[in-house]
């Protein structure tokens, strides 16, 4: 009783100090928000790309653009600027239309919160630059997306199921 009390008292505490959920208790998991974007361009092929053999989780498995969102981030704002880094693809948050929600993946000793934008090309095809996390990129049909991480997978064919990718 005395150590839950204990460590309620650094939960309150983390909490009116607005540190990590890491910080106020440790045997609370760090939260991150992740956002990855469907980039269709005007054929209707979708972004893939694949980690590199480097990469810190899942390497060589295939990825969407995007990634962990800094803490002061808005998701859309972080979403382009992983797409910068990672393809050297220039979008505008204001481009992004919310696509998939998913809450409290269980990674590691870590929560995700994750969110899939999508946006519409008007280019075929446009040329990619690639970053150190990847090591190469393939234009596809959504419906031949395979073999990606769980979660990405999983919004993925909701997305399919419910023919989203038509309101972009």
């Amino acid at each position: 009783m005395k150590q839950r009390l204990s460590f309620m008292r650094q939960l309150n505490a983390g909490i009116k100090n607005k540190l990590s959920r890491k910080e106020a208790g440790k045997d609370m998991k760090k939260i991150y928000k992740s956002a990855k974007i469907l980039i269709v361009d005007g054929d209707d092929n979708v972004l893939v790309l694949r980690r590199s053999s480097t990469h810190p989780w899942s390497a060589l498995s295939p990825d969407l653009p995007g990634g962990i969102v800094e803490p002061d981030e808005e998701l859309a704002i972080g979403a382009t600027r992983e797409v910068m880094e990672e393809t050297g693809l220039v979008i505008r948050p204001d481009q992004l239309m919310k696509l998939y929600e998913m809450k409290d993946i269980k990674f590691q000793d870590a929560i995700i919160n994750r969110i899939i934008y999508g946006v519409k090309l008007t280019d075929v095809k446009p040329g990619v630059t690639i970053s150190w996390e990847h090591d190469h990129f393939r234009w596809m049909k959504i419906e031949d997306i395979t073999g990606i991480e769980a979660s990405n997978q999983v919004g993925i064919q909701y997305i399919i199921d419910h023919n989203l990718l038509k309101t972009l």
